[in-house]
């Protein structure tokens, strides 16, 4: 060959190769980045899971006057537990009210300085001719509540067309469910029918059996519509609200709300506006060997199913519907509560998944070394569960806890830890102050609204404790939903504007939890809850833990005054940080200007108002 030929010859190939192995190292670089990424060697800075609570300063607290009177009595057995759901119920909707029990011989004396007044007991012959003095009132504008389903008394039987009962009401009736017929319940579909039952899978005889005139407005019914469950009805210029059932689980809190705010054709409140979700037990170590029901499925090890399967659904969760997680770390699962409590070496999947937990806008905080809830030998056995270890003492309590801090921080070191999540819900109240103690950068405390069947869970309010922590309860949990659950998470929707949800990344291998109808049915059904939220709460803000516990915060410390004049609504907050969120309902009218702030409608007749002045301004027509 031509030795200027074979020089060109072998320039070309050197060319070709080359532009072949410039997009090849380019390939292998973006690989190793992205397993770097995946064994969670990397961390985006911008992303880092950085959630600081805020210092807050508030505004000077305004106290209203009483516009609700709260009619207790002594003599009947009920009133006290109704008294309190009432009370709790003000409260939190920061409505002044002044109690009087009904024996009082000054209790209905200034009922023209009222809005509203609320019976607690059933047994109204307690009212005698009294009553009388109340439709009267009722009759110049006042409303009337009553908290629970009245006797058929005779003083009831007298003014029962008053209550718009045409007929019935001195007999009780059966009911198995509950249907919302109005849609300014947020969530309602007057399709769904709500399980009611009891324990023992029989029906509640809760209610009067009573037949309404057509001027009475049904809003809440029995399963088949038979029976009216809360109703409302004019009486010259002020308005009777009928409650017909006796319930006083924590759903009642809502429904009690809503039939409040029937007293009143322009009703606002404080809200805290926020919506959460938290994956406990993760990141945390990944159970070896196979489940039974992911093998029958999916034919794959537990890992790979986490990483393949259930990981990437909670992501398109995120991606859906802009939900984000707070992820609970565990270190180990062991059940050691003596130290020395050694470091978990095998944790490369661990922060893959944090990381990109925290890159998708989530936060992380601590659930425990190990899942041993935080309660004491010698004073805590009551909360003892089945296999859960007591500790021997507050200082190994304290170490254990100073280990999960020193191993969150050195696999995150960006991020910040300010939410706590006990293990089970289960914590005592040395626990508290041992954490308090040990980790004072934790501020915020998640464990459950609902007692659970034990009864050891720690029980919690949306507010303030005691020892200093923001209580920010999860109001559901899991990915099979029952109508319990849907009725508390329909009911805080309605009450706080709140909505609060956890599940454990075993869920799917528990058998309790609902495993054995499979992971594709489990997340189909978690799924259409997320459908019902979007649509019953399209505007509610997606909230991290942290930033839950910043808004419990300002919604506790709120306070309000209200006054309309008119078609102007002006408000006055006290407690105020520099935005407050509260929620409006109209009946029969619409809001068609606001100064201080701006609002949104969530329904027809429902607002979120977001004030940004300590001052507003509502202009109704």
């Amino acid at each position: 060959m031509v030795p200027f030929l074979a020089a060109a010859r072998r320039l070309n190939m050197k060319q070709r190769y080359g532009r072949l192995v410039v997009p090849i190292v380019i390939l292998l670089l973006l690989s190793l980045v992205v397993v770097m990424e995946r064994f969670g060697i990397l961390l985006n800075p911008d992303q880092s899971g950085a959630f600081d609570l805020p210092q807050l300063t508030y505004s000077q607290a305004i106290q209203e006057d009483p516009a609700y009177l709260v009619l207790t009595s002594g003599q009947d057995s009920v009133s006290q537990t109704f008294q309190a759901m009432t009370t709790l119920v003000l409260d939190n909707l920061k409505i002044a009210y002044t109690v009087k029990e009904i024996t009082d011989p000054d209790s209905l004396t200034a009922l023209t300085d009222y809005q509203v007044v609320v019976l607690t007991f059933q047994n109204w012959d307690l009212l005698g001719k009294a009553i009388l003095q109340l439709t009267d009132w009722v009759k110049q504008g006042g409303s009337l509540v009553n908290a629970s389903t009245p006797e058929p008394s005779s003083v009831f039987q007298m003014i029962a067309g008053k209550l718009g009962i045409q007929d019935g009401g001195a007999t009780y009736t059966s009911i198995s469910g509950m249907s919302f017929l109005d849609t300014s319940i947020l969530g309602a579909d007057p399709a769904k029918v709500y399980d009611l039952l009891d324990s023992s899978r029989q029906p509640l005889q809760i209610s009067l059996s009573v037949q309404l005139r057509d001027s009475a407005e049904v809003h809440i019914a029995s399963e088949d519509g038979a029976v009216p469950l809360l109703w409302s009805q004019d009486y010259g210029q002020g308005r009777f609200v009928i409650m017909n059932e006796t319930i006083t689980d924590k759903y009642q809190r809502g429904i009690l709300a809503y039939a409040f705010s029937l007293t009143q054709d322009v009703f606002v409140y404080p809200v805290i506006d926020g919506s959460a979700f938290y994956l406990d037990d993760f990141p945390a170590p990944v159970p070896g060997g196979d489940s039974e029901y992911i093998e029958r499925d999916y034919g794959v090890d537990t890992a790979t199913f986490y990483s393949s399967i259930w990981w990437p659904q909670i992501m398109k969760w995120e991606e859906d519907y802009g939900i984000v997680h707070t992820g609970l770390i565990i270190e180990t699962y062991n059940d050691q509560v003596s130290p020395p409590f050694e470091a978990n070496s095998a944790y490369n999947q661990l922060v893959s998944f944090g990381n990109e937990l925290l890159k998708n806008g989530g936060e992380l905080g601590f659930h425990g070394y190990n899942h041993q809830p935080l309660c004491l030998t010698g004073t805590d056995q009551a909360l003892q569960l089945g296999d859960y270890k007591l500790w021997p003492s507050t200082d190994s309590m304290a170490q254990s806890l100073q280990e999960l801090n020193r191993f969150a921080r050195e696999l995150f070191p960006s991020a910040t830890f300010n939410v706590y999540v006990p293990p089970s819900n289960i914590i005592s109240q040395t626990g508290l102050a041992t954490l308090s103690q040990t980790l004072p950068e934790v501020k915020v405390v998640a464990s459950s609204f609902l007692s659970d069947s034990e009864g050891k869970s720690y029980e919690q309010e949306f507010g303030l404790s005691d020892q200093g922590f923001i209580e920010t309860p999860r109001i559901v949990s899991g990915t099979l939903l029952d109508d319990y659950q849907k009725l508390t998470a329909l009911s805080e929707l309605n009450f706080q504007y709140v909505q609060s949800h956890f599940m454990h990344p075993d869920d799917c291998l528990d058998p309790d939890r609902g495993a054995a109808s499979g992971w594709a049915v489990m997340s189909q059904s978690f799924t259409e809850y997320l459908d019902w939220l979007q649509q019953a709460a399209p505007q509610i803000r997606d909230l991290t833990g942290s930033q839950m516990g910043t808004a419990v915060e300002q919604y506790t410390e709120l306070t309000v005054s209200r006054k309309l004049t008119g078609n102007q609504l002006t408000l006055q907050l006290g407690g105020f940080t520099g935005e407050a969120r509260l929620l409006l309902r109209l009946q029969d009218r619409q809001l068609v200007s606001l100064t201080g702030g701006s609002y949104e409608e969530i329904t027809d007749g429902v607002y979120l108002l977001t004030l940004t002045s300590a001052q507003a301004s509502l202009t109704l027509a």
